[in-house]
């Protein structure tokens, strides 16, 4: 599919693509800086200003997130969660109980999700690329556009209807907004998955009662001329039977490959790329992921855009090193 650049900045749904960039102890300055209104919603200037604060925001270790956070005078979706999980380790997990009774009480962050038989405590809106720029209430603003984040749409209105888009609740669809929807991973064709996988992949390295979670999201975010190669470490624990995410040292080493074509005319000829993330020396975290498609550093023309592979490789002090591969088949 042939598509531009220009468009990608200029679209709402190129917010959702990230520069390729691996996790820094250190924190890159910020050029442009968003502003955050009375009513506590992050605005932004334009969709690069997005991208820009997207990127480095992600290479930010948590303490120096939450630290930018307070400069901003904002507190996001994802502190909101942390903070309230830091309070439940400190008052201690010795059961699942204990984690059904914290979902209860926290319903509109937390629930617990369902993977192949197995539990694991989960954060709303935590594969979101809003995840960490929206607010308790799910709101952020891009120029003059007002979003409010839901689990598969976005609702969209004018900056001014603040207090109504608060107020919108998930699956109730009112008038005066513009609903976009994401594409369903059934939907997707293999044009835009890893030629040996699905549009989803999770891997899991697994000791004991101590895991790391390893999930690569590949395809359109949405429309077909927008895509993305998410790819997020969350390492685990369990006293009992539900899984609950912790701060380990995490390793890593990623790379992804991908070809398209310039040329409707010559359909045997592709350019090849590549994307890669790392952090070889271990990070403490409870959570890290990042873009591994730099689609701004592509020409200004192209089509049929198609992942390759990804391989490499993750682990934890407490969790053997899970392997990840998916070869290029052709």
């Amino acid at each position: 599919m042939k598509t531009t650049k220009t468009k990608f900045l200029l679209g709402l749904l190129a917010i959702m693509l990230l520069a390729v960039g691996c996790k820094k102890e250190k924190t890159e300055n910020i050029t442009t800086t968003p502003q955050t209104s009375a009513s506590g919603i992050l605005q932004f200037d334009s969709a690069e200003e997005f991208l820009e604060t997207q990127q480095k925001v992600l290479a930010m270790s948590e303490t120096e997130r939450r630290e930018w956070e307070r400069q901003q005078g904002f507190k996001s979706y994802a502190t909101k969660c942390e903070e309230l999980f830091e309070d439940l380790e400190a008052k201690g997990i010795n059961s699942d109980e204990d984690i059904y009774n914290f979902v209860n009480e926290n319903s509109d962050y937390f629930f617990i999700r369902e993977e192949e038989g197995e539990k694991f405590l989960s954060s709303y809106y935590e594969n979101s690329p809003f995840y960490y720029f929206m607010n308790c209430d799910q709101v952020l603003a891009i120029g003059d556009t007002l979003i409010k984040v839901f689990d598969h749409y976005l609702a969209k209105t004018t900056v001014d209807k603040s207090k109504e888009i608060n107020s919108l609740k998930e699956g109730v669809f009112e008038e005066g907004y513009d609903y976009y929807y994401f594409i369903d991973n059934v939907s997707i064709t293999k044009e835009y998955s890893c030629d040996c996988t699905s549009t989803e992949s999770v891997f899991r390295s697994t000791d004991g009662n101590n895991r790391l979670y390893v999930r690569f999201t590949i395809g359109p975010m949405g429309v077909a001329n927008v895509y993305r190669c998410y790819y997020k470490l969350r390492p685990y624990h369990r006293i009992m039977g539900i899984w609950f995410f912790c701060s380990r040292t995490i390793y890593y080493d990623f790379t992804v490959e991908w070809k398209y074509q310039l040329n409707p005319s010559s359909p045997n000829q592709w350019t090849y790329g590549s994307g890669t993330a790392s952090d070889t020396h271990g990070t403490g975290a409870s959570m890290i992921d990042g873009y591994l498609l730099n689609i701004s550093a592509f020409p200004n023309t192209w089509y049929n855009l198609q992942f390759n592979s990804f391989s490499g490789w993750a682990k934890t002090l407490d969790t053997p090193k899970c392997n990840i591969t998916c070869p290029n088949l052709n």
